[in-house]
């Protein structure tokens, strides 16, 4: 049961801001594959739209109970990573703008990594390594405890291949 965010939260991520305003409505609204494009655009960076998921997340869970696990430094550090993907992406695609159409390009990267950098949320309805996993049953909690995940399901194991990480 997450009622408030981990300390780490507060120490790790002073530098990062979250977006505000209309693009944070945008943010909050679109789909995986429209906050890609914005992720490859540059719109935005994988670090704002994670934070932003948490920020909502502790905003209206305590209400709703409806995350009962977050992955907070490794959605961080995962998103991180993702940035620098697309940043280095955005470098090479600039240098070989004079070479190859830019329209292939933005097809390889959203064929081959179409979820790049977005944040997602299976809440604990898929089996996810290290996570709870009950499908919000109370009766697949022994003595308390959640059924923890063994391995990745295939669901998961194919959004994390095409670039997403998951939250929870």
């Amino acid at each position: 049961k997450i009622q408030s965010p981990p300390e780490s939260y507060f120490s790790n991520n002073k530098n990062v801001t979250t977006p505000k305003g209309p693009l944070k409505q945008k943010l909050l609204t679109c789909s995986a594959l429209e906050m890609a494009q914005m992720l490859r655009n540059g719109e935005v960076k994988s670090v704002e739209t994670c934070q932003l998921a948490f920020e909502r997340i502790f905003e209206i869970n305590p209400k709703f109970n409806a995350v009962p696990a977050i992955r907070y430094e490794e959605a961080m550090k995962e998103a991180r990573i993702a940035d620098e993907i697309v940043e280095e992406w955005r470098k090479s695609k600039n240098k070989l703008n004079n070479k190859v159409n830019e329209v292939d390009m933005e097809i390889k990267a959203s064929t081959l990594l179409p979820f790049l950098g977005v944040p997602l949320l299976n809440k604990d309805s898929y089996e996810s390594k290290g996570l709870p996993y009950t499908y919000g049953i109370t009766s697949r909690n022994k003595k308390n405890e959640p059924i923890i995940g063994k391995s990745d399901c295939l669901v998961i194991q194919r959004l994390k291949k095409k670039g997403g990480f998951i939250i929870l």
